[in-house]
C-alpha cells in the first residue's frame, strides 16, 4: 500500500509504504511524539547520568528503541531545532548531535540526508 499527499488527524503524510514499513511524516507541532517508539518508556533510560558504564548501556538501549521509530526523523530535527543537550533524540547521543552542530548549516542537511541512508533498511 502506497499512500502520498493524505492528510490524518492534522498530520500531513508524505509517502506511506506498509508494505515496508517505513513512514515519511511531515507533522506540525508536536504531533510526531504520538508515534513515537518511546512513547510510555521510562524516560530515565533516555536521560542517562553519567557517560561510562551503565550510562553507556542505557543510551545504547536506548537507540535500540529508536532504530525502528517512525518518528525518528522529526524527533532528531526537534532536538536539532530545539538544541536539546542532554539525553537520546532521534536516535543520536548528546555528543553526536553536538558534532552535528559544528556542521555548518549549508552543510546541515547533507549530514541530515547521508544519516537517514544509513538508517534505511
Amino acid at each position: 500500500m502506497n499512500v502520498k499527499g493524505m492528510n490524518v488527524k492534522g498530520m500531513n503524510i508524505k509517502n506511506l509504504n506498509v508494505k515496508g514499513l517505513r513512514f515519511q511524516i511531515n507533522q506540525t507541532g508536536a504531533e510526531w511524539r504520538h508515534l513515537a517508539a518511546c512513547r510510555g518508556s521510562d524516560p530515565a533510560l533516555f536521560f542517562p547520568v553519567g557517560r561510562t558504564g551503565m550510562a553507556i548501556k542505557q543510551v545504547e538501549a536506548a537507540k535500540v528503541l529508536c532504530d525502528d521509530c517512525l518518528a525518528q526523523a522529526d524527533c532528531l530535527e526537534f532536538a536539532l531545532s530545539t538544541n536539546q543537550d542532554s539525553g537520546v533524540w532521534g536516535g543520536t547521543s548528546e555528543d553526536e548531535r553536538r558534532q552535528m552542530r559544528r556542521v555548518p548549516t549549508s552543510n546541515r542537511h547533507q549530514a541530515k540526508q547521508r544519516r537517514a541512508k544509513l538508517l534505511r533498511p
